[in-house]
């Protein structure tokens, strides 16, 4: 257990005084200990006053991805008076009541409960989309309710972070914390990790540590445009279209697997638009877990695309498409790999095809969250003073594999034909 969760630090007072701010936002960098003061605060009112707290976040799949486990250290470290159940904690003397929800997953009847919270906890708020604050901020209607809000910010044009920091939302209290206010920050393990990413990293630094917001765009390796690309709805597998994969295999390191369609489009310049609509991402597993979890998916698939240097690049490739394209039970060949050699070793070339496809491409970010991340993340090496290194190459890191698996793809699909940059639709 962090000794901040133990022991309360002044700067976060406000969050006990109720009924001065509609809003509470705290944001900044790794170490900040914005969560474990948000869930201690809400344990020590819920403890003193009944109270309907809600603690939500875009996305959960399950009690797991909530703060949910975090209260609960909280509660045993104090031995607080809570009863704990598997999806839900009260106080046994004031009746006060956790509950835990994600906002995408919520229908317009469902999300009518939130009405009746008294604080709602929105914890890693830089994913939440301008729909579901808006449904939020008018659902949270009690006398003297409360919106806390937390986050590390990711990008400037995230909703939340340009709503509550850029804009400076109105009626609320704004703190932005950082590892430098933590007193106890030294004693752990990170302190080192952060030390290093300073001295050799001095971007990454900022925005992991100090908690500013990814604005150095001209470093990125796609033009990806969030109000292009990224579409709200569901896109679902449409049996009938062309339907590809493309694989960046590794061992040790990540496999990225990325699912697409070409869907016909007549509005489109070029006739259809290009629909990402699964991923997969995994390590350290042999060819047959990949093999039987794209089977699983039950997509038919026309093609594969791989690295464009293809099986020669590395032995073990070899071995992996071989056995890949051989169904487990019949032994016949059934999935069929395409590489191109003629971008072999050609990594800016790979990537300058796959940008002259990105107009027409159309992903949801919580259906694919590497790809999405990759997508506003990876970038190209740059020196001290944020200069892209020439010639340029990009950064191996947890997003070089979501992006090669992208420019395969592109690669392979999409070969220039003389001067014309985007085939059509065969």
């Amino acid at each position: 257990m962090n000794k901040s969760v133990s022991t309360w630090c002044r700067i976060f007072n406000p969050l006990l005084k109720l009924g001065k701010y509609r809003y509470k936002v705290m944001h900044g960098g790794r170490a900040g200990m914005k969560t474990e003061h948000c869930g201690l605060a809400l344990l020590k009112i819920a403890s003193k006053c009944k109270c309907r707290i809600l603690c939500t976040r875009e996305v959960q799949n399950s009690i797991e991805d909530s703060v949910y486990q975090t209260l609960v250290d909280i509660i045993d470290l104090h031995n607080l008076n809570f009863h704990v159940t598997k999806n839900k904690i009260t106080h046994r003397k004031t009746g006060s009541q956790f509950s835990f929800k994600g906002l995408q997953q919520q229908t317009i009847n469902s999300v009518k409960s939130f009405a009746k919270a008294d604080i709602c906890w929105i914890e890693e708020a830089q994913s939440i989309s301008e729909k579901s604050w808006d449904v939020l901020i008018n659902t949270i209607r009690q006398p003297n309710s409360e919106i806390w809000v937390t986050f590390n910010p990711d990008l400037e044009d995230d909703y939340v972070y340009k709503t509550c920091v850029t804009e400076k939302l109105h009626d609320a209290w704004i703190l932005q914390v950082n590892y430098n206010k933590n007193p106890w920050f030294r004693d752990r393990p990170l302190y080192k990790e952060m030390l290093s990413c300073k001295k050799n990293h001095p971007m990454k630094y900022r925005h992991i540590w100090l908690g500013e917001p990814i604005s150095n765009y001209e470093a990125n390796v796609y033009r990806f445009d969030r109000q292009v690309n990224i579409v709200e709805h569901d896109i679902k597998y449409n049996e009938g279209f062309e339907t590809y994969v493309s694989w960046d295999f590794g061992t040790a390191d990540d496999t990225a697997i990325i699912f697409y369609q070409l869907i016909p489009t007549p509005e489109s310049d070029i006739g259809y638009e290009i629909h990402i609509f699964d991923e997969y991402v995994n390590n350290n597993e042999d060819d047959q877990h990949y093999r039987d979890v794209v089977d699983s998916k039950n997509y038919l698939i026309d093609r594969h695309y791989c690295d464009p240097a293809g099986s020669g690049r590395q032995s073990d490739l070899t071995s992996w498409i071989d056995k890949l394209k051989k169904n487990p039970r019949t032994g016949t060949i059934d999935w069929h790999f395409e590489y191109s050699n003629f971008y072999r070793s050609k990594t800016k070339a790979s990537i300058d095809i796959a940008n002259d496809i990105i107009p027409w491409v159309r992903y949801n970010q919580h259906q694919c969250p590497h790809f999405h991340k990759m997508a506003f993340h990876w970038q190209f090496r740059t020196d001290k003073d944020d200069k892209i290194v020439l010639p340029p190459k990009p950064n191996h890191d947890e997003f070089s594999h979501m992006g090669t698996s992208f420019y395969y793809f592109a690669v392979n699909r999409f070969p220039p034909k003389g001067k014309a940059k985007i085939r059509v639709l065969k």
